[in-house]
């Protein structure tokens, strides 16, 4: 199975295991949402092949149709560049960490290769690509900007809401706040 009808049911994976919510870890470059609130600054992103990442804000029923995203994707535009849409119209209104976590996270699949994996993979490994997007964006978020346990309780609150709202099963949202939880812990000796 290839072409579109394969992107789409991708997608629609993704969509389903948390709307393709989050991104990943790279620094932060000064650069601020159009649409957004002042200070608003979207990561400095590059994939697994060093190329730059780029943002576009495009309107969430844009999102919805072509990527069956509500919040952002990370995918490649039509002239193959690596990209992250996010929706101008709600993004804004996000709570600050979760704006922040949500671009991390989807940088996080662009890191991992996740936008160029064959789709039987990803349909395969679906979750646990969202479950590692999660916990490396957590832990940049920890490691960078101190982000902690209110951090985190605000970001999974916001996460299991928006999940709740796409009729997302509650086994998965308890999934993904318990690995928020466990992956903000600092590695050590077991």
């Amino acid at each position: 199975m290839n072409g579109p009808q394969t992107k789409k049911i991708t997608r629609f994976l993704c969509a389903a295991s948390l709307a393709g919510l989050f991104g990943s870890a790279c620094g932060i470059r000064p650069e601020t949402l159009k649409n957004g609130q002042p200070g608003t600054e979207l990561p400095h992103c590059t994939n697994q092949k060093g190329e730059a990442v780029r943002y576009a804000a495009i309107p969430g029923a844009e999102l919805q149709a072509r990527h069956n995203a509500y919040i952002a994707a990370a995918d490649r535009d039509r002239s193959g560049r690596p990209v992250i849409y996010y929706d101008r119209d709600i993004f804004p209104g996000l709570p600050r960490t979760f704006r922040k976590f949500v671009m991390k996270h989807e940088c996080g699949h662009h890191k991992a290769g996740d936008v160029d994996a064959p789709t039987y993979e990803v349909m395969f490994t679906l979750m646990d690509r969202e479950l590692a997007a999660d916990c490396h964006a957590i832990q940049n978020l920890r490691d960078t900007e101190g982000f902690g346990l209110r951090e985190t309780q605000e970001i999974s609150e916001a996460a299991a809401s928006i999940m709740r709202d796409r009729m997302i099963p509650e086994s998965i949202v308890e999934r993904r706040a318990d690995n928020l939880f466990r992956c903000l812990r600092p590695a050590g000796p077991p």
